[in-house]
């Protein structure tokens, strides 16, 4: 069993990428099992989800999650990955007016349906794009619907733009940028990205890798909860991190039934109020039973159908 299981809210550094990021805190906490939950571009900075222990298990509920960024954008320029990191397309100098920028950013937050950007892992007739990109070759784009809101304008000049905004799960803010640029006829690409909250995770609750590197070295921790005390709200137990899902708690009795894969009686004479209405509205419901705060597993209600143990976790 991994010695530390729940979240951890990093910031993540321009330059680096969620890969290396995962691979430094398995050092820092000498431990295996991380993971995360969505991934940053190097380009980008600010909030990353990483996952320990058990909590890996759990990353499909932490990566589809709406997202907010602040962003600096460029019009003018582009390139084929749609930000800086990528090979320059077309540059020229312009010069628009602030409310023409400000028209067009208006225009476009809202729901929209946009290419992906072709340097990104989606996959078309069974191969990732990037990998058409990287050897050249011609692919049409998918459409993918991604929905735009809560726009805040922090400054225009007459070529650039800084801002905040909402987005929708999976959607690409470069490929939103790319979209502007091609409404206002100068292209656009994005120069600067911080990702600032993912669901109810906020980037002002995360710590930089040497912010942790430094905070547990002073004393490493034995276990999950004392490494809760070092690390406050920058780490989450998976229960407290599950805020979406109502739960039901259990003693050691039922507890211990549960880790065999059997459903004690408790739970079941609990949930049969749950039950009805999953019938009457036929759609699924997810659940957490928890121990002492500690999450137990993971139970679905689906119309009709026996409750099912979705998943055990150790405790």
């Amino acid at each position: 069993m991994s010695l530390f299981n729940g979240l951890l809210l990093i910031n993540k550094d321009r330059d680096c990428s969620s890969h290396q990021v995962v691979h430094e805190i398995r050092k820092i906490l000498n431990q295996r099992s991380i993971g995360h939950a969505g991934t940053l571009d190097p380009l980008a900075k600010g909030l990353l989800i990483i996952l320990c222990g058990s909590a890996t298990k759990l990353s499909s509920y932490f990566i589809n999650q709406n997202k907010r960024y602040n962003l600096s954008l460029k019009f003018g320029l582009q390139t084929d990955t749609f930000d800086l990191e990528g090979k320059v397309l077309n540059s020229k100098e312009v010069s628009l007016k602030p409310e023409d920028i400000k028209k067009v950013l208006k225009q476009n937050t809202c729901d929209l349906e946009i290419p992906v950007p072709i340097f990104s892992a989606v996959k078309v007739k069974g191969r990732k794009l990037y990998s058409y990109a990287f050897k050249d070759q011609k692919i049409d784009l998918p459409l993918k619907k991604m929905s735009f809101w809560d726009l805040e304008i922090h400054d225009i000049k007459k070529d650039s733009a800084r801002l905040s905004i909402s987005c929708s799960k999976g959607s690409y803010i470069r490929a939103w940028v790319n979209h502007l640029g091609q409404n206002i006829k100068t292209g656009a690409c994005l120069t600067e990205l911080t990702r600032v909250s993912s669901g109810d995770f906020e980037l002002k609750n995360s710590l930089t890798l040497s912010e942790l590197k430094q905070k547990v070295s002073q004393q490493f921790p034995t276990d999950e909860n004392r490494l809760k005390q070092i690390l406050e709200e920058s780490f989450l137990f998976s229960n407290s991190a599950l805020s979406q899902f109502s739960q039901i708690e259990l003693t050691e009795r039922n507890a211990k039934i549960l880790k065999q894969g059997n459903l004690p009686d408790y739970i079941l004479s609990q949930l049969e109020k749950d039950q009805i209405a999953v019938n009457k509205k036929g759609q699924a419901q997810i659940l957490k039973v928890v121990k002492a705060q500690k999450l137990l597993a993971l139970l679905e209600i689906k119309p009709f159908e026996k409750i099912k143990i979705l998943r055990n976790f150790p405790y």
